[in-house]
């Protein structure tokens, strides 16, 4: 499951979509997820998390296996999913887009970060599917951070670091 913390609820069925670690495991090899569940587990006072690997150990992630992890967690009928990661390059994901419909159509919200490279999201998937909840980034000072993408999608701001590091996902988490 998601590298041992104290404190988190992980409720782990060793879902693995990736290219590494064991197929029927969920371990966290990047740790990327691991930060993101710390933060949500931070911001509420009862979660209960459900890790779906898609990323492999280098924090990369196919369109298909993320597609895939929200097709499980549908079925799983969780609440919440949390993207904190986007396309590398401009685009659209006609099967991202529709995962996530079907996920928010079933009463899932689907909250995702805006992502890092000072682009309009109309550019970026999935930050530029419409019926996601879509996450920008500001500085400690309620400055919009200047890495931040931005754009008419954009649905909430917050806080964007964490133990040092800077980005959307960050601000996603929370």
């Amino acid at each position: 499951g998601l590298n041992a913390k104290e404190g988190l609820n992980v409720e782990d069925l060793g879902i693995n979509y990736s290219s590494t670690g064991e197929s029927t495991s969920s371990n966290d090899d990047n740790g990327h997820g691991t930060e993101m569940a710390e933060l949500i587990s931070a911001n509420s006072s009862s979660v209960k998390l459900v890790p779906i690997k898609v990323a492999d150990s280098s924090g990369k992630a196919t369109i298909l296996n993320t597609y895939l992890g929200i097709k499980k967690a549908i079925e799983l009928g969780v609440d919440v999913v949390n993207i904190s990661m986007n396309t590398a390059s401009t685009t659209t994901s006609e099967i991202l887009t529709e995962a996530i419909n079907e996920a928010v159509n079933s009463g899932i919200f689907v909250v995702v970060s805006a992502g890092n490279l000072g682009l309009d999201t109309s550019k970026v998937s999935p930050a530029n599917v419409d019926s996601a909840i879509v996450v920008s980034a500001v500085n400690s000072d309620n400055t919009f951070a200047s890495y931040s993408n931005y754009g008419n999608s954009i649905d909430y701001s917050a806080y964007g670091s964490y133990n040092g590091k800077t980005g959307t996902s960050y601000a996603t988490a929370r």
